[in-house]
């Protein structure tokens, strides 16, 4: 099976976020709108999404084609019935049948339920949840022998074959229930995280549930995993109990020693040490443009601003989509909405929503009123966040509304980082997005980020800014970051939907209607016209209207007529055979 590795290799892309972004089929090495992820049940083993609206099956077999399969004919063959490759029983503390998952191939679960007649009930409908293999459970518990908690029954079992004693939920990442938490009670738990996101999700997830009732809880990550990879992989490629059990000992006889030895040592590594080390890669609420950490959304007023994060939110609570296809992952959304009222805030929902869209996100948590977070406003993001499964975004609108209050001895700019500092740390320590709503400048700047309100404090403490702006030429989102790819994107409003989308590169949008701005002028045209004419015409600056004249010249859509003189190649009566040339030099 292909790996995320070989498809990123092959295009020349990257890691980000469980998929590979990679440039598309015709555009430059350094662009990133093709998303490929790993997807086993797909005819060819993964899927394909154009950020820039690229013809799908041309993008599959562009990809095909860069990882040597032969071309995506279209029409995919009709896939195989699933077949039962594995059962997993689960059963309560005597070992009586509650319910089973079921394992198919193609990759697939379902779970069932005795139905008292020697058949089954594919659903559970009110039996008890429990854990994987409970019994074995509560008696590793009584002897007081750490319990590792995986994320799937097959990696348990290839656990428990090691002699050691695991456990997990039915369902996968995500679907722990707050009544398994109490089996722990005064246990050593060790989380087993998969190698993704989700996985990585799941065992926060877990850990903060289990705190305060497991006497200990600790994560470790197993060495060597694949992207993707969870416990059973490690087992099959090797791996041993009594590697395992050193694991779980080493880092607690690491923290003695530094603890013993403190002082510089413990904060420095060497450039040799730094190339082996390995990290998770970045992760991405909205991919190519919204990474974890803190974020500044900053826009002028009335521009359509609230609607962007309202959107964002909706979608990531839904597991939906935004800004014209752009596909996200489900989680938990906060929104401070502190320049809105709950009637204002319906309307808004209703609109981006329809009242016909069933129900509303329980995941979306609103708020119109919050603390400034100098005066318990982190605390309350922070106790937000132990309250649901999965936070993946805190949205403050504005910055104004919860800001810390500013310390008159502080410089501008440090009163401006320290508003932020705090978030900031909050936003690392829990891995998720924390953004801002601010506001712009009246006057333009030539860097984006001098068009941001206040000092190059914000700026400085954020790891990511989005720039929302109105130009002659149309809207633009400029994102700039520690963390994403520097771009500036064609955006349009729809004032029927409420919703941006995102057109394309704005220098490549753009150009294409300054062309057909030109070519207007020019058609309208009773004579020959200057540069200068042009660029008073149609409004574009001088310099692009002599860059786009020399390109369009060359392309055959413009007649130059003389030295400094263009006109419309339909306007035949303009031109001249002795005069009529191609454009070989600046205007």
């Amino acid at each position: 099976m292909i790996t995320q590795q070989q498809i990123a290799h092959a295009l020349g892309g990257e890691i980000s976020g469980g998929q590979v972004l990679a440039p598309g089929p015709g555009h430059s090495a350094g662009d990133r709108s093709l998303s490929i992820k790993i997807d086993e049940t797909a005819p060819s083993g993964f899927v394909v999404h154009s950020f820039s609206g690229d013809d799908p099956i041309r993008c599959k077999d562009y990809v095909r084609q860069k990882i040597g399969l032969p071309p995506f004919n279209g029409k995919p063959s009709t896939p195989s019935k699933p077949i039962i490759v594995a059962e997993y029983d689960y059963t309560d503390e005597r070992g009586e049948l509650l319910s089973q998952v079921v394992r198919y191939r193609p990759k697939g679960f379902r779970q069932r339920r005795p139905d008292g007649r020697g058949g089954w009930l594919w659903s559970l409908g009110n039996t008890r949840r429990v854990l994987y293999r409970l019994p074995e459970l509560l008696e590793s518990i009584a002897m007081k022998s750490p319990i590792f908690i995986a994320e799937g029954e097959q990696a348990v079992d290839a656990l428990v074959k090691l002699g050691v004693p695991a456990t997990c939920s039915p369902g996968g990442a995500g679907k722990w229930r707050n009544e398994y938490s109490k089996e722990f009670t005064g246990a050593n738990v060790v989380i087993l995280p998969d190698a993704d996101e989700q996985g990585e999700q799941h065992a926060k997830t877990v850990s903060k549930l289990l705190t305060g009732i497991a006497s200990n809880v600790s994560t470790l990550r197993l060495p060597g995993l694949p992207p993707k990879g969870d416990p059973y992989d490690w087992v099959e490629d090797g791996g041993t109990a009594e590697q395992i059990w050193n694991l779980v000992e080493q880092p607690e006889r690491k923290d003695k020693r530094e603890d013993k030895d403190a002082g510089w040592r413990a904060h420095t590594f060497t450039a040799a040490a730094l190339r082996t080390m390995s990290f998770q890669p970045i992760l991405y609420v909205v991919p190519g443009f919204l990474p974890q950490g803190l974020t500044l959304l900053a826009g002028r007023p009335k521009i359509g601003k609230s609607w962007l994060p309202l959107d964002i939110a909706l979608a990531i609570t839904t597991g939906g989509e935004l800004l014209g296809g752009i596909k996200v992952e489900q989680g938990d959304v906060l929104y401070c909405a502190l320049e809105d009222n709950k009637r204002r805030l319906q309307r808004r929902v209703t609109k981006l929503l329809s009242p016909f869209s069933g129900e509303w996100p329980e995941r979306l948590t609103l708020a119109t009123k919050w603390r400034r977070l100098d005066e318990g406003g982190v605390d309350d993001i922070k106790s937000w966040c132990d309250s649901v499964a999965q936070p993946r975004l805190v949205l403050l609108d504005t910055l104004a509304g919860v800001r810390a209050t500013r310390n008159q001895s502080d410089t501008l700019y440090e009163s401006d980082y320290r508003a932020l500092l705090d978030v900031h740390r909050l936003a690392g320590e829990r891995d998720l997005s924390v953004t801002a709503l601010h506001h712009t400048r009246k006057m333009e700047a030539e860097d984006p980020l001098d068009t941001i309100s206040g000092s190059l404090g914000l700026v400085g403490c954020a790891d990511t800014a989005l720039i929302l702006a109105r130009t002659p030429r149309g809207s633009t989102l400029y994102v700039r970051g520690r963390d994403v790819e520097e771009c500036e994107h064609a955006v349009t409003f729809n004032s029927d939907t409420c919703r941006w989308t995102v057109l394309g590169d704005a220098a490549e949008v753009h150009r294409s209607e300054s062309r057909s701005l030109i070519l207007k002028a020019l058609l309208d045209a009773t004579a020959p016209m200057s540069p200068e004419e042009i660029s008073i015409a149609t409004g574009i600056k001088r310099n692009n209207v002599d860059q786009l004249l020399y390109k369009m010249v060359k392309d055959s859509e413009v007649a130059q007529i003389e030295r400094g003189r263009y006109c419309h190649p339909n306007n035949a009566e303009m031109m001249t055979p002795h005069k009529t040339r191609v454009r070989r030099n600046s205007p």
